[in-house]
């Protein structure tokens, strides 16, 4: 009996997750079918009766996407290192460093993660016009910056809390400084939560759209997420050329997920967990 109702027990799992799979992906299918559909076949069918890549070459030959695209992975990528960079200081110095405040600083940067962007917003505004940042690169990276640091921090120093002091004190009796310790002992040993930590803040700023839509104007600083919005006119929109954005918007994310999936997780699962 107890066999049959753990199998019985499995297979609505497994039902239930499968359910859970086809609701997930079934936009995403959709999203595909009607980028590779022709514009005269466009809404007869789920799947068109023949397909075409003729939108996606057209996005790739559009520089009001191909320019916003390029932004994107740049703004994202010195996002990720100056996060990394500034995430591993910090979170070393919170972990290995104890001071009277510590509790209340962590609790702190709890708290921004609940300030509403709408907020920020009003607040970085009048900052980064008078710093003349406005339209700019460096003003997304800056915001993003203040979006994806607090979190990785507390990733972070969860993965340092876990490498034993000793190890480092080992090192420090062979004569590293703390510096060197840190950078040639602590790093190396933390790299999966290092690139769950980068991979986190690469994906916040690629999706991220309040910020880009308020401080960017210009075609040169725009991010993928503003100029996918542009494409929705007020009495026509094209939907193909649409999904096709889409499709190429979410494609960086599938990919790095897909490689990193496995590191991602565990350390993701390492930051949640004090060793």
């Amino acid at each position: 009996m107890a066999g049959r109702r753990k199998k019985r027990r499995e297979i609505l799992t497994y039902i239930a997750l499968s359910i859970g799979i086809v609701i997930v992906l079934a936009p995403v299918f959709y999203m595909v079918m009607v980028a590779l559909t022709p514009h005269d076949l466009l809404f007869d069918r789920i799947i068109p009766e023949r397909v075409t890549f003729k939108n996606l070459l057209e996005v790739f030959s559009n520089d009001n996407i191909m320019l916003p695209y390029r932004n994107s992975f740049i703004i994202s990528s010195l996002t990720a290192l100056i996060t990394l960079f500034l995430a591993s200081l910090a979170a070393y110095g919170l972990s290995r460093f104890k001071f009277k405040m510590s509790g209340m600083f962590i609790v702190m940067i709890l708290f921004t993660q609940i300030i509403p962007m709408e907020i920020l917003v009003l607040s970085y505004f009048p900052f980064l016009k008078t710093a003349g940042l406005m339209d700019t690169w460096v003003a997304l990276v800056l915001v993003d910056t203040t979006l994806t640091l607090p979190f990785c921090i507390l990733i972070l120093k969860t993965i340092f809390d876990g490498i034993p002091k000793e190890i480092e004190d080992a090192a420090k009796v062979d004569g590293c400084s703390s510096f060197k310790t840190f950078t040639r002992v602590t790093l190396p040993l933390s790299w999966g939560g290092m690139l769950a930590a980068g991979i986190f803040a690469f994906l916040m700023a690629w999706q991220e759209f309040v910020y880009g839509l308020t401080f960017t104007a210009s075609l040169e600083a725009r991010p993928i997420t503003v100029a996918l919005n542009l494409l929705i006119g007020h009495y026509v929109v094209s939907w193909e050329e649409l999904m096709a954005t889409s499709f190429l918007t979410a494609l960086p994310l599938l990919v790095v997920f897909a490689i990193f999936q496995g590191v991602f997780v565990r350390g993701m699962i390492a930051g949640g967990v004090k060793g």
